[in-house]
């Protein structure tokens, strides 16, 4: 059988032909691109997650050899020297090893009753707490120390009823003061031993906490240890006060908050002499306010003319401030009102001829909780809340 013979393509429709391939192959190859291309991005997600997955492990490893291998002491050679002088004298008991807590409170009963309950007893004698005294500046009389107690009891899962555990109290007593912010700092005759822990009302920390950082001013006396470390900067003709995170960038501190922190009685004698001017104390009066700056300013003028005294210790441990939610310090001019007192009581001293009080110290050096393996990045703040009051950066 004959084929028919089929006429031959013209050279020009075979270009066509040839040309429609190629682009043929070219969309093809331009969609395996995008194909390829769209594989990428998973890859790149990969990426990603492999990333947060390592500093994942790398944090949480650091964070577990940091919890184990975390000690005290502070990290300058003489705070190290002073925590070896504690452990040779650690069988020794005196008046020394137990302290005073001195809480300030105002028209806040339900809130009093929880702190001393939790200072008095549950902390108690077992945490080295011997007396609470309770700074009362209120018209009508204070409640009997023992209404401050709870004394009811508890069945627990077997049946065995459990009480608070009364010989763990410790002695409360009731100062009354007139309405003043200075009251706080008055000398305590029936104080015994020489450390106090001034504490406002609507401040816990934890029972071993509390004792690590009484631990912290056996070995610096003369200091401010406490929980709420703060700095300051001199900017133009005024001193700026910053709080908690601009300790944290600049590594610095100046001031330790008197709202929980430890001090020696001796600073209490002398805020309220004539030594120390009282122009400071009138002008807390007048602004109801400044009053921890007062007593900072005080006890780093005292000490900076030493030069082996520190003046401020930072202890890191558990605080829970509930006066964030309601104090002062979450009021809108806060913290212009806080550069002010900074500034207006730094002119005070000047014009006694001393010079500026307040000089910053190195955060790391000057905390008593080392971390492991000792960035400085890994000091944290001792509540979760001191991350926010930050508007002071943008001052």
């Amino acid at each position: 059988m004959l084929r028919k013979r089929t006429q031959p393509v013209p050279l020009e429709e075979r270009k066509k032909i040839i040309g429609g391939d190629e682009e043929a192959d070219d969309a093809s190859s331009s969609k395996e691109g995008i194909e390829e291309g769209g594989a990428t991005t998973p890859s790149c997600r990969q990426s990603l997650v492999i990333c947060l997955i390592y500093l994942f492990c790398f944090f949480t490893v650091l964070s577990i050899l940091d919890y184990t291998f975390c000690s005290y002491g502070g990290n300058k050679n003489h705070l190290s020297h002073s925590v070896n002088k504690l452990k040779q004298k650690k069988a020794e008991k005196d008046s020394n090893d137990q302290f005073a807590v001195v809480m300030n409170t105002y028209r806040r009963p339900d809130m009093l009753r929880q702190a001393v309950q939790h200072y008095g007893q549950k902390c108690g004698l077992e945490s080295g707490i011997r007396q609470v005294f309770v700074v009362w500046a209120e018209n009508q009389d204070p409640p009997l120390p023992q209404t401050l107690f709870d004394d009811a009891r508890n069945v627990n899962i077997r049946g065995i009823q459990q009480g608070h555990n009364v010989d763990n109290r410790s002695d409360v007593h009731f100062i009354r003061v007139k309405d003043s912010l200075n009251s706080r700092f008055l000398p305590i005759d029936d104080l015994i031993g020489d450390a106090v822990f001034m504490v406002d009302d609507d401040i816990r920390i934890s029972c071993r906490t509390l004792q690590e950082s009484h631990n912290a001013w056996k070995a610096n006396k003369d200091a401010l240890v406490g929980y709420f470390p703060r700095t300051h900067a001199l900017k133009s003709d005024i001193i700026v006060y910053h709080t908690w995170l601009s300790v944290y960038l600049s590594r610095k501190f100046s001031i330790i908050l008197t709202k929980a922190c430890f001090l020696h009685k001796k600073y209490m004698a002398l805020y309220s002499s004539d030594e120390h001017p009282q122009a400071i104390r009138d002008y807390v009066d007048e602004k109801f306010n400044c009053e921890d700056i007062a007593m900072a300013m005080l006890v780093s003028n005292a000490t900076k003319s030493s030069l082996n005294s520190v003046h401020m210790v930072y202890t890191e441990g558990a605080a829970y401030d509930s006066g964030i939610f309601g104090g002062i310090s979450t009021g809108s001019g806060h913290f212009t009102s806080r550069t002010q007192c900074l500034t207006d009581l730094s002119r005070i001293y000047e014009k006694h001829g001393w010079g500026l009080p307040l000089y910053n110290v190195p955060l790391k050096n000057n905390s008593w909780l080392k971390h492991f393996p000792g960035y400085s990045w890994q000091i944290q703040p001792s509540g979760i809340f001191e991350w926010f009051p930050s508007a002071d950066l943008f001052q």
